[in-house]
């Protein structure tokens, strides 16, 4: 039997009350039993590691769990699962390491007068970032980028392509290139 510990590590986040944790020993998130735990996020622009202590015995077997990101508007998503496989004598074969995925983050959301851009990418990239309106005609766009391995960062003010003020609103952030496709809202509150 094994009881231990799950960890997962965020790069940033904004506007969230905090995580739940799901498990199932299918990776049918569907029937996934809620294991009744708040964890409560740090709403921070640095990276967080959170702790999930798994106090049930467990018998041998693969376990997958899920984390359920709870959003303060009361909307959720959920990443994973990661599996945890048991063995016979009480220790676990950890999962493999998972390959990293390119990444946005926005910060302050909503925000006045600047938000920060952060895109994360696995490996070298370049890629072109472009801000459109709810009609989806083009707001700003940046220079063509050449993404570094990690997390890269630009930010906006709020200004269109002729330099004037955009007004409030919500506005759809776009980075593209070769393997390259995210896209987040930005709202501006004035």
């Amino acid at each position: 039997m094994w009881t231990g510990n799950v960890q997962w590590i965020t790069q940033s986040e904004t506007n969230l009350s905090g995580y739940g944790i799901l498990r199932n020993k299918t990776d049918n998130l569907e029937t996934a039993t809620d294991l009744n735990q708040f964890i409560e996020a740090s709403n921070s622009s640095t990276s967080h590691t959170y702790s999930f202590v798994e106090e049930t015995e467990l018998e041998p077997g693969t376990y997958y769990y899920w984390l359920q990101a709870m959003e303060l508007s009361g909307e959720s998503t959920y990443h994973g699962p990661t599996s945890v496989t048991v063995t016979p004598e009480g220790g676990t074969n950890p999962p493999p390491m998972p390959t990293p995925t390119a990444k946005l983050n926005v910060y302050p959301n909503p925000f006045n007068p600047v938000t920060q851009i952060a895109v994360f990418v696995p490996s070298q990239k370049n890629g072109q970032c472009t801000i459109y309106n709810q009609k989806g005609e083009l707001v700003y766009k940046y220079a063509p980028q050449s993404f570094s391995e990690g997390w890269n960062h630009l930010s906006w003010n709020g200004i269109d392509k002729n330099g004037k003020s955009c007004g409030s609103g919500v506005y759809l952030l776009k980075v593209t290139g070769k393997n390259l496709q995210l896209q987040s809202k930005l709202v501006l509150m004035k």
